[in-house]
């Protein structure tokens, strides 16, 4: 079975971690849409995916 991530609303939690971060990059490459919750007002220095 293989399913399309195209469009699809995706929430990460711990995203801006190593792992987490990872796991973003490659379902933004599958073409879904993340979205990645943060505990604080500025985004994180590390975080590539703004």
């Amino acid at each position: 079975m293989t399913e399309t991530l195209e469009g699809r609303h995706i929430v990460v939690t711990g995203g801006t971690g190593a792992l987490g971060g990872a796991v973003v990059g490659r379902l933004l490459e599958q073409g879904a849409i993340c979205h990645v919750p943060n505990a604080h007002a500025a985004a994180p220095q590390h975080f590539p995916f703004t």
